[in-house]
């Protein structure tokens, strides 16, 4: 049995947006988009997010639009422990907050529910549909290649 075996989208779906989110990551905390968090480096997302907000409103390609209004639309759930079992909580984007965080930190929670096994198994998400794990892994993609092009350092560091 392969580790990707019971993965609800395309292996190389999933492993093109790991590689992107590390990258940049990487490229955020060398652009200095860092903070210490415990010790140790993070990147600095919520910095980015605001740093880059007008060009992100800016931004008027129709695929990149798309996405952005279903991640904030239809955001991520998160997966909690309630009573020893698993389960899943509607957790969308605090709305006080401009698009550029909203839909960076529906990027963050697609990565964390993936990264953290939360695509695997027999949880079903019938309210949003067939597919729902490819479309917010395709929609974190694209909106996480065009975040990092509108900061030019970022996007060197990134090419890197």
């Amino acid at each position: 049995m392969g580790v990707y075996d019971h993965l609800r989208l395309p292996a190389g779906m999933a492993a093109e947006f790991i590689g992107v989110f590390m990258r940049a990551e990487y490229a955020l905390k060398c652009a200095r988009f860092c903070k210490e968090q415990g010790g140790a480096a993070s990147a600095d997302w919520d910095g980015f997010a605001e740093h880059i907000s007008a060009k992100f409103d800016d931004l008027s390609d129709a695929r990149f639009r798309e996405s952005v209004a279903y991640l904030i639309a239809c955001p991520p759930r998160k997966q909690t422990l309630t009573d020893g079992h698993l389960s899943w909580k509607n957790a969308p984007p605090p709305i006080d907050k401009p698009a550029s965080f909203q839909a960076l930190l529906m990027v963050r929670r697609v990565r964390n529910n993936l990264f953290h096994g939360g695509k695997f198994g027999e949880y079903r998400d019938d309210f949003y549909g067939p597919n729902r794990d490819e479309k917010l892994v395709d929609a974190a993609n694209t909106v996480l290649v065009n975040s990092i092009a509108l900061d030019e350092l970022v996007a060197r560091m990134y090419r890197t």
